[in-house]
């Protein structure tokens, strides 16, 4: 499902500016936004300065997109966790026999369960889980159907708070194009397009009005986050606090 496409009129733009201006570059962002991730022209300028990205270092969704804000990166965290668990949760997994194979009078060979010396059988996913950790997951899914309830809410909302965030993430690389020349034709005329519909006060009033906006959908998933964190099966699709503070620490390494 794509991201929400909202009416210059959702939003509360605190800022002075020139409504009409605010909305037209509401509505190129926006574009912009929705085409990123298809877009090689646009990921180039946005992105590389105007320069052609490698293959391997195009980003597949703006879950691949880092950035200096720090709320945004919180919400990547708990998506990416959450996505995971869903997954787990919801899709039927392949399981793997992991035999231990051990050296007996100097040949390798098997030792079969059951047997004097059998060494434990490992059971996983292709992904490595444990098996039984992960059926009892889904076991618990249709066994707890009001926490699977809050679960989806808690993801459609950290989501439409991601979404907030982009595109106060695409206003800035907008407002930010390259302007120094472009190394050929094509990116030259998209930079001198985004520079030709900035504007100061409209950018500030939009900026300030995407992450308002994107800060009151994590202030409502943090409300679910608690009702998550009140039930045992819930507890295994939030992280939590100290995991969020690890995980922000590894962040900023990269």
């Amino acid at each position: 499902m794509g991201a929400k496409q909202r009416d210059i009129s959702e939003y509360i733009l605190a800022h002075p500016c020139d409504r009409d201006k605010a909305e037209q570059i509401h509505r190129i962002v926006t574009s912009y936004r929705d085409e990123l991730m298809t877009n090689h022209l646009l990921q180039d300028v946005l992105l590389n300065d105007g320069y052609e990205l490698p293959d391997d270092e195009r980003p597949k969704s703006f879950l691949d997109l880092g950035g200096a804000v720090f709320n945004r990166s919180m919400v990547i965290l708990h998506l990416t966790y959450l996505e995971t668990m869903i997954d787990h949760a919801t899709r039927p997994k392949n399981a793997y026999v992991s035999m231990p194979v051990i050296d007996t009078s100097g040949e390798t060979g098997i030792v079969f369960p059951g047997g004097i010396d059998a060494l434990p059988i490992e059971i996983t996913t292709a992904e490595g889980h444990d098996l039984e950790l992960i059926e009892m997951i889904q076991r618990g899914w249709f066994e707890n159907t009001d926490v699977a309830e809050v679960v989806r809410k808690y993801h459609s909302v950290l989501n439409e708070s991601f979404d907030e965030f982009n595109m106060q993430y695409v206003l800035l690389r907008v407002h930010h194009a390259p302007r120094h020349i472009m190394p050929d034709e094509e990116t030259e005329q998209l930079a001198k397009e985004m520079k030709s519909i900035m504007d100061n006060d409209a950018f500030t009033a939009l900026d300030s009005a995407y992450y308002n906006l994107a800060m009151s959908f994590m202030r409502e998933a943090g409300g679910l986050w608690e009702k998550l964190n009140d039930s045992e099966y819930g507890r295994f699709f939030r992280l939590t606090q100290e995991e969020v503070h690890e995980g922000m620490s590894q962040r900023r390494h990269y």
